[in-house]
């Protein structure tokens, strides 16, 4: 949870599209994100956006671009309010 200064706080969710791969780096953030949420097990676009919007998103960054298994039909279903 990130406290700030007004009084509120941002949850933050990671959703992975693709497998653990087992590296250093995807162990660090399974860690120490504080929802971390593996969507490869969802293959159909529509049920991971479900998951995604009853998460309650307000804001969904995609952090693939266009690279190999982005999946971003998934983001064209608008799962959240504002996505960038």
């Amino acid at each position: 949870m990130i406290v700030t200064n007004l009084n509120f706080y941002v949850q933050i969710f990671c959703y992975s599209l693709s497998p653990d791969d087992g590296t250093t780096f995807r162990g660090k953030i399974n860690a120490e994100a504080e929802h971390c949420i593996d969507l490869s097990q969802i293959p159909c676009n529509g049920k991971a956006a479900d998951r995604i919007f009853s998460d309650g998103i307000d804001i969904l960054v995609n952090m693939n671009g266009y690279t190999k298994g982005a999946r971003n039909e998934l983001f064209a279903l608008r799962p959240a309010p504002v996505q960038v």
